[in-house]
């Protein structure tokens, strides 16, 4: 266990032994939503079916479960999902690509970001968690974590959010990232590759403004910024804007630094899921990018001025350098902890990063500096709008329906 904590952010290490007794006692005053976002083919893989879903079966404080089916096409296949639910207490499916959602988001939904993804998912779940149990506190993790076992991230997660000697408002996981059946390799590209080199070199450049060093410094305090295990109190999961594209996570954490609330992190140990393909990690790498350097703009930083482009080179030639020197970090840790590792290949993703913050800044530069319009709190949401996505809900989960109107 690891005392690096900020002044902004906890870090509470790794969850007490006893946490299922705490978090079922205070459960019944607090209870807890747990939202888990998957794809067809995650919500059919053996990890879900056989890891993931008999956890979760077993975890029996859980007030209610919400899983956010994307990539479904096919009536068929919705039921196959809703099957390997059966025996989870107050499970519902959402069907994202049903035909009355479709219809919902290209009629009354049309002005809002609705492209799917994470945060799309996250958002249609929040709308359905905030007309039927807003009074639960909301978690979620990713549903291809390979070494998913026991209850461990479902009790880290909650913990924090109803121990009443505690009590945070937002908690996001960080775990040491390994992959590989034989020889282990580090995982977690984009975070190790990316965003570390990247938040140093805009420290080197823009450091010596007080606004953009705080909020530097505040992204720097996650020890995994992009995971996407987190929970947070009823109280922010209704006020909470949603990045609708892959800058989600880093739209929550600068949410939070500007809306300040009660922020922890909490160690889950090892972990490894399904990795992003080359294509996806660039359009991702472009997007976070984007949602950093808005970020620093909306903040009143930095403007496209005519100096700016120099600027900007500079940044660029931190990053390379700083990426450089991370590199080298991890090739000593590897070696030190008997790991696999592939020079060449982290080569050449920092050559696809290098590329991808180019682009972002042309987009900056050319377009807009403003934030992507995020989709807005669910408390925000016209209720006719929220009625009817409860209805859309419950016409494919109707045996949830006839509990919620029994109670």
């Amino acid at each position: 266990m690891g005392f690096s904590s900020n002044s902004l952010i906890a870090d509470l290490g790794s969850v007490r032994a006893d946490a299922d007794r705490i978090i079922r006692r205070h459960s019944k005053i607090n209870p807890i939503t747990l939202f888990l976002p998957a794809t067809l083919e995650d919500a059919l893989s053996e990890v879900m079916t056989k890891r993931i879903l008999p956890v979760v079966k077993k975890t029996d404080y859980l007030d209610s479960v919400i899983l956010g089916l994307d990539r479904c096409k096919s009536q068929e296949d919705f039921y196959k999902v809703k099957q390997n639910l059966e025996g989870i207490s107050n499970a519902v499916v959402i069907w994202n690509d049903a035909p009355e959602m479709m219809e919902l988001r290209e009629k009354e939904l049309k002005r809002y970001n609705l492209n799917e993804g994470k945060g799309r998912n996250m958002w249609f779940a929040l709308d359905y968690w905030f007309i039927t149990n807003p009074k639960s506190c909301f978690i979620m993790h990713d549903c291809d974590i390979r070494t998913y076992k026991k209850n461990n991230i479902i009790n880290s997660l909650a913990l924090p959010l109803v121990d009443p000697k505690i009590r945070y408002d937002f908690v996001k996981a960080y775990y040491e990232r390994l992959t590989g059946d034989g020889n282990k390799k580090m995982a977690g590209r984009v975070t190790r590759l990316l965003v570390a080199p990247l938040i140093e070199a805009l420290e080197k450049v823009y450091g010596n403004n007080d606004l953009a060093r705080d909020y530097l410094n505040y992204l720097k305090g996650y020890r995994y910024i992009l995971s996407g295990e987190y929970g947070m109190s009823n109280g922010l999961a209704s006020n909470l804007p949603i990045q609708p594209d892959w800058g989600l996570e880093i739209g929550m954490v600068s949410y939070l630094y500007e809306n300040r609330r009660k922020i922890g992190q909490v160690d889950i140990g090892f972990y490894d899921h399904k990795h992003s393909e080359s294509g996806s990690l660039g359009r991702m790498a472009r997007e976070i990018t984007k949602t950093i350097l808005r970020e620093l703009y909306n903040l009143g930083v930095t403007s496209i001025r005519e100096k700016e482009e120099q600027q900007f080179e500079a940044v660029i030639d931190n990053y390379i350098a700083s990426a450089k020197n991370f590199r080298e970090i991890y090739r000593d840790r590897s070696e030190y902890s008997g790991l696999e590792y592939e020079l060449q290949k982290e080569i050449e993703v920092v050559d696809l990063f290098t590329k991808e913050i180019q682009e972002a800044f042309k987009v900056i530069c050319t377009q807009s500096r403003k934030r992507i319009k995020p989709l807005p709190p669910v408390k925000t949401v016209d209720s006719k709008i929220l009625k009817r996505i409860q209805e859309i809900v419950w016409k494919y989960n109707p045996e949830v329906k006839e509990r919620y109107e029994s109670y």
